[in-house]
């Protein structure tokens, strides 16, 4: 398992042959379903900003499908909670409490 670095130069992208690296997004230009009838409809938007934060990215190599990653590969722990992280749209601070219907940490697994 490697904890990859976070891309030090938001808006550009690594010579070609570095890293790898990661950043954080803006979550900007997305199209994403909108309304409540999307299903009916299927009109689609541009996102305007995000609901999380990216707070690190971990690569792990395995010879079979990888699965159950925060318990078996995080052991349980889950990461520190981002006091420093801002919202996307720069207007206020991310915030989480526990009557928030959204879970703290995503984990996303690709397999590559």
């Amino acid at each position: 398992r490697r904890t990859m670095d976070e891309w030090p130069e938001p808006g550009t992208i690594p010579p070609t042959g570095e890293g790898p690296y990661w950043s954080v997004g803006t979550g900007e230009g997305f199209m994403v379903r909108d309304g409540p009838n999307y299903k009916k409809n299927g009109h689609k938007t541009k996102s305007i900003g995000s609901m999380y934060t990216a707070v690190s990215c971990d690569a792990i190599r395995g010879k079979e499908k990888i699965t159950d990653i925060i318990m078996k590969h995080a052991h349980g722990r889950l990461p520190p909670h981002p006091d420093f992280a801002e919202s996307s749209n720069g207007k206020a601070p991310l915030e989480w409490t526990k009557d928030c219907p959204l879970p703290r940490v995503i984990c996303i697994n690709m397999m590559m």
